[in-house]
């Protein structure tokens, strides 16, 4: 099941252009069923988060909907992926993972 998920992730970030609302909420369910990931699976899932946020930094006008650029305040911080506007405008209240926050720095 968590691999399905894992695919369907990868598919809506990966093939679908533009990238819509389905790609965050199947992060959404990912991140529901972390702890039944094997490591491979979440080490996917880092890659595939890596691929969105560097999709919304660079190519959001071309490659992504404009809700998913949108900030949604009724969804957790953690959950960073429904604040893509925020982090691309420096607006983002919530701390990233350091495998993200990297991306930012760097200016990847």
């Amino acid at each position: 099941m968590a691999s399905t998920r894992v695919r369907s992730y990868d598919i809506e970030v990966n093939d679908a252009r533009p990238i819509s609302i389905n790609a965050l909420t199947d992060r959404d369910r990912l991140q529901e069923e972390w702890e039944q990931l094997s490591p491979s699976e979440r080490k996917e899932v880092y890659i595939i988060d890596e691929i969105l946020l560097d999709e919304a930094l660079h190519y959001a006008d071309e490659n992504l909907k404009p809700e998913v650029m949108e900030d949604y305040p009724d969804k957790p911080l953690e959950h960073w992926w429904w604040h893509l506007g925020d982090i691309v405008n420096g607006e983002y209240q919530g701390q990233l993972s350091d495998y993200l926050a990297s991306m930012i720095e760097n200016g990847k």
